[in-house]
């Protein structure tokens, strides 16, 4: 019942606080991933690695996770699956320390994680100068995005290039350099630093080694659709 309890607030407070470009993304899990060929199953099997490693050490070890490559490849789709994953292998929780008196005790408090497409998150903080409803959900979405336990950033680049966007993720990265955030992007670091500067994309980096995965060789899936394949 306390399982069952924890997974209900973490899936609510995922669906209150998050930004989608689609409500459809709420499906994409693993389960329903099928891969069209080795490449995507390595991927996959990259993926889930890396989200049972956080789901075991979610408190410690912080992990920048880069899923790269072109429109269409399924980046969105397993960025969405991992947060699954890890809610499931956690038991929807996350140690949370207190104290009482001097005793120190750990309780197990409901995983938050929140889901950004961030061109949608840009428009909503622009929309919320004339907009009070609009202003009050992008500081709930803001909020979430600087402290959940984990971070998901979807389709980042793919705005127009602006001081506004700028200035929005180096303050982000600022305060989750040490969090774990996942990032999925159809550009590469090099193509994301002249958008959001040197300090931002290193903050971004920091611990991104041996987690970046790269939807290069993937085909595009909705092109795959169209033709019939």
């Amino acid at each position: 019942m306390e399982i069952e309890n924890r997974k209900s607030e973490a899936l609510s407070y995922m669906t209150n606080t998050s930004c989608f470009g689609s409500l459809s993304v709420l499906n994409y899990k693993f389960a329903n991933y099928s891969p069209l060929d080795q490449i995507e199953a390595n991927i996959r099997n990259h993926a889930m690695k890396i989200a049972d490693e956080i789901a075991h050490d979610i408190k410690s070890n912080p992990k920048h996770i880069m899923l790269t490559g072109g429109t269409g490849r399924g980046k969105t789709h397993i960025a969405m699956a991992m947060a699954y994953y890890i809610m499931e292998k956690s038991e929807y929780s996350v140690p949370v320390k207190y104290k009482v008196g001097e005793k120190k005790n750990i309780r197990q408090a409901p995983i938050a994680i929140t889901f950004v497409n961030w061109g949608n998150f840009m428009e909503l903080k622009q929309d919320g100068i004339n907009d009070r409803d609009k202003e009050k959900q992008f500081k709930l979405v803001d909020t979430s995005l600087k402290t959940a336990d984990i971070a998901i950033i979807d389709d980042l680049g793919k705005e127009k290039a602006n001081d506004w966007n700028f200035r929005t993720l180096d303050s982000l990265m600022e305060v989750r350099e040490d969090q774990h955030i996942i990032v999925t992007t159809n550009l590469e670091g090099k193509d994301l630093r002249p958008l959001y500067g040197d300090r931002a994309i290193s903050r971004l980096t920091k611990h991104v080694a041996g987690n970046i995965i790269s939807f290069g060789k993937v085909r595009d899936h909705r092109m795959l659709e169209v033709s019939g394949q």
